[in-house]
């Protein structure tokens, strides 16, 4: 089997039988994971250039690739698919999976949603300038319709914030 000897019919092929079944069936019928770094585009759908560009082998050669066969990197998946006419993009994916990768705390009630919560509301305060040093009951009145409609009330509103004050920011996402 060669590598990389993918043509532009077998990509479309692939991307009919994804959107026939499904990212995730797909994803998982195939053995891939979804994709962190690029995602090919077509008519305005992102898609898993890794995974479609090794499931397209089977449409060349009776065979797809299994992930540890090949990089979804630009030395393989991108440029196999950018050489049969395909755009490939940063995954704009990334953000939202590593959010939602975030261990979140437990409550007596399930999963407390207070470290995701609580992060994109600091990225949404970065990017509109706002002060990297705010007093918590800022943070507090700030966040409580979050908590309130998203979050764990239970503790009342300071409950998820003070248990962030008490994480280590680096350690937040373990």
């Amino acid at each position: 089997m060669q590598l990389g000897g993918i043509t532009q019919d077998a990509v479309l092929q692939t991307l009919a039988e994804h959107d026939r079944m499904g990212r995730e069936a797909f994803l998982a019928a195939y053995g891939f994971r979804p994709a962190v770094k690029y995602t090919v585009v077509h008519q305005g759908r992102e898609y898993d250039s890794k995974a479609i560009a090794g499931v397209a082998h089977k449409y060349v050669t009776g065979r797809a690739l299994r992930p540890s066969q090949f990089s979804g990197g630009l030395g393989h998946a991108v440029a196999w698919l950018e050489r049969v006419g395909f755009t490939v993009v940063p995954a704009h994916r990334a953000f939202p999976v590593r959010v939602g990768a975030l261990r979140s705390g437990r409550s007596t009630s399930g999963v407390a949603k207070h470290r995701p919560l609580l992060l994109l509301w600091a990225f949404g305060q970065a990017v509109a300038g706002g002060s990297r040093l705010r007093p918590w009951s800022c943070t507090r009145d700030a966040l409580a319709p979050l908590l309130e409609q998203f979050g764990e009330v239970e503790d009342g509103v300071d409950g998820p914030v003070i248990r962030f004050g008490r994480c280590r920011v680096m350690g937040c996402g373990r």
